[in-house]
């Protein structure tokens, strides 16, 4: 599920929160008569039409002994629990995204950190190279050392984005390891920051698979709210009824 549609998801459980005071406010029908409702409501509809009302009876009746829903109040209740629901789901997985995030910038620094090490080391010794030259005494010392620093600064201008993303990696990761921080134990730390990022993607399935059972809830529960408007004004045209309907979803 992406996020466009988790909040799409939110705006539907959002807007339904509102028919709550519609439906205690009136006299509802029962969902016996919903049923019946959604069976016959178009008599003369083809055969594949009536076996798909049937269908959509049968699946409705499951939601509602699935959730021990017998009147209209009740699933009323159902809507504020499935928005609750929501809430807190939404709220982990924004948890458990911005902990996956955090991984994944902490396995990006360890493999900055080993895959530019050379880079680094290199123009490390090429410096000290250059640093000891320059102590040196005699005729040819000054060349010698101007030649070392020139290949120095040679290197580093054909490496200098190795060597820079080894620095900032060293930096971030001596930040968030502070005294555990041991370049040589680098790759135990990434397989371990590794599986940890495994977790949090197991657990971010796992809430969208709630997502998921919220968002069939949702449409079982349009259908009901339907059927309900039609029985509820009966003399009104169904685009009329339609749009009473929305604006029972979205008085909040």
């Amino acid at each position: 599920m992406s996020n466009s549609e988790m909040r799409q998801l939110r705006a539907h459980i959002n807007k339904y929160y509102a028919w709550i005071d519609e439906v205690k406010s009136n006299a509802p029908p029962t969902l016996l008569e919903i049923l019946d409702a959604i069976l016959s409501h178009d008599t003369d509809s083809p055969l594949y039409k009536k076996l798909n009302d049937l269908q959509l009876a049968a699946r409705t009746k499951l939601f509602l002994d699935r959730n021990n829903i017998s009147d209209l109040p009740a699933l009323a209740d159902k809507v504020s629990a499935m928005h609750r629901s929501y809430n807190e789901v939404y709220d982990k997985i924004k948890k458990v995204e911005r902990r996956a995030k955090t991984f994944d910038k902490h396995i990006e620094y360890c493999g900055n950190l080993k895959k530019y090490r050379g880079a680094n080391a290199e123009y490390n010794k090429l410096l000290a190279a250059a640093k000891v030259a320059e102590k040196e005494t005699g005729f040819f010392a000054k060349g010698k050392a101007d030649k070392a620093h020139v290949a120095a600064q040679d290197f580093y201008e054909i490496h200098h984005t190795k060597i820079t993303l080894y620095r900032a990696a060293e930096k971030y990761l001596k930040d968030v390891l502070q005294k555990r921080f041991d370049p040589k134990q680098i790759a135990t730390q990434m397989k371990t920051w590794k599986q940890e990022h495994s977790k949090k993607e197991s657990e971010r399935r796992d809430l969208y698979a709630e997502c998921h059972y919220l968002e069939a809830d949702i449409k079982d529960a349009e259908t009901i709210k339907k059927f309900a408007a039609q029985l509820m004004f009966p003399d009104e045209p169904k685009q009329q009824t339609h749009e009473r309907s929305k604006v029972w979803i979205q008085g909040r």
